[in-house]
């Protein structure tokens, strides 16, 4: 029988014991429990390992995805549903990795019962072993007239240079600013907030998302968050719909905690949502079809149904 040793690196200092903020009912990754483990008779063989938490009943998932130079050898959805409030542990399956420098894992948690959609929590990155140098905790959106108000937090930041604040107009995503970073030396593992107030008359849907720039020029994004437009009203807006790609966005009229459900015509739950706090969502890897969604919104007591029809995918 093959004996499996922890990877131990410096990096792991880097992982910090706290759990993102994110939705009460989230699955919590403890982020202080990720390791490499190695093959002791073959070092090129790795596993991938952490604990979580499932706070909360209902059908949660974790997405867990490997990559080696590029290439994805790992892509699975764990399931994280049940024993609530008990600390568990996932390990992958093995995979070969001849240098640390050239693998990516990516952690994302999920409520609902696919990983689908959007994730409830920051996705956990690591790079040759070790965390990317920033984990976003929040990003959110709002409008007073003409001003939309960009909001942003982290809680690790590891030679963070900035943010370049980046709005998509007509297909075309272009920097309307950038925010350099509050982290002393463009290091942090406190919570840090940032801000940015954009002047966007635009009638129509716009939407926004954040580069992050390390020191040495390497970035990476933030989800995309949607706002609606200066003359449409509040009301859940559903777009592209119908759909011809499996995705659509939902903008709500505000960030209030809502319970969101969509179900296919067989009246079956495809994916859910419970306590989200977001004013945008993005649902993917629709089959074609139609679907209804319903969000109740908690401080309202007040339900909104929208019929979604995909078209291709």
């Amino acid at each position: 029988m093959k004996k499996f040793l922890p990877f131990a690196f410096f990096a792991f200092a880097l992982f910090q014991s706290f759990i993102v903020s994110a939705q009460s009912s989230c699955p919590q990754i403890i982020n202080s429990t990720f390791r490499i483990i190695t093959d002791n008779s073959n070092p090129t063989l790795k596993r991938v390992s952490f604990d979580f938490i499932n706070p909360t009943s209902g059908n949660k998932r974790i997405s867990v995805l490997v990559r080696v130079n590029g290439s994805t050898v790992i892509n699975i959805c764990v399931d994280a549903s049940g024993q609530q409030g008990v600390q568990r542990s996932y390990t992958t399956t093995q995979f070969t990795v001849s240098n640390l420098a050239n693998l990516e894992v990516a952690i994302t948690p999920y409520t609902g019962n696919d990983c689908g959609g959007t994730p409830c929590s920051a996705t956990i990155r690591s790079i040759g072993g070790a965390p990317l140098p920033v984990v976003f905790a929040d990003f959110s959106l709002s409008r007073s007239n003409a001003a939309v108000s960009v909001k942003w937090e982290t809680v690790t930041e590891i030679n963070n240079s900035g943010f370049s604040v980046e709005r998509n107009n007509n297909g075309n995503w272009e920097t309307i600013a950038f925010v350099r970073t509050k982290a002393d030396g463009g290091n942090s593992s406190s919570r840090l907030s940032y801000a940015y107030t954009d002047i966007n008359n635009n009638k129509a849907v716009s939407q926004y998302r954040i580069k992050q720039v390390d020191i040495d020029g390497q970035f990476k994004y933030s989800e995309v968050r949607a706002i609606r437009g200066t003359e449409q009203d509040a009301k859940t807006m559903v777009f592209p719909n119908p759909s011809s790609n499996g995705t659509v966005n939902v903008v709500f009229a505000d960030a209030s905690v809502r319970d969101i459900m969509l179900v296919d015509m067989a009246g079956r739950t495809v994916k859910q949502w419970n306590a989200y706090n977001n004013n945008s969502l993005q649902v993917n890897n629709l089959v074609p079809g139609m679907y209804t969604l319903r969000s109740f919104d908690r401080e309202t007591a007040t339900q909104q149904v929208q019929k979604i029809v995909i078209i291709g995918r």
